[in-house]
């Protein structure tokens, strides 16, 4: 584990739940997880797929930072969950926070994945996450 990452991370709970989800769900492409100082601790590809974890786990905190930034200025709290449609497929960015940090989850879907249930995947990970804390 790098030693950016926390050592309350549960990252080898966090890749085996991405392992299960996505071998679970044949739409899913890409699960990852990070610090949100743009750290990755984990992620799980489909094989072929060439994606740069750390700059997703990178571009994914900034975009939550940004986020929350917005919210607090209109709602005065974080926000939670950020949604990314485009042809090609959708992207589900989920904050988890507990007493120790916080983290954040992105999930990459196909197309025809409903927004609802990649949102309905990235919570029942941010829960097993939080569960082992």
């Amino acid at each position: 584990m790098s030693s950016n990452i926390p050592a309350w991370v549960p990252s080898d709970i966090a890749k085996h739940a991405f392992v299960s989800e996505l071998k679970n769900n044949q739409q899913l492409q890409l699960l990852n997880l990070a610090t949100t100082d743009g750290f990755r601790v984990c992620q799980v590809a489909r094989q072929g797929l060439n994606i740069e974890g750390d700059k997703i786990a990178a571009v994914t905190s900034s975009i939550m930072a940004m986020s929350n930034s917005a919210a607090r200025a209109v709602f005065s709290e974080d926000s939670q969950t950020i949604d990314i449609e485009s042809n090609c497929g959708k992207i589900v960015i989920e904050t988890i926070s507990s007493s120790h940090g916080q983290l954040v989850i992105t999930l990459c879907c196909q197309h025809d994945c409903s927004l609802a249930t990649a949102r309905f995947i990235a919570r029942r990970l941010r829960q097993t996450i939080l569960q082992a804390l």
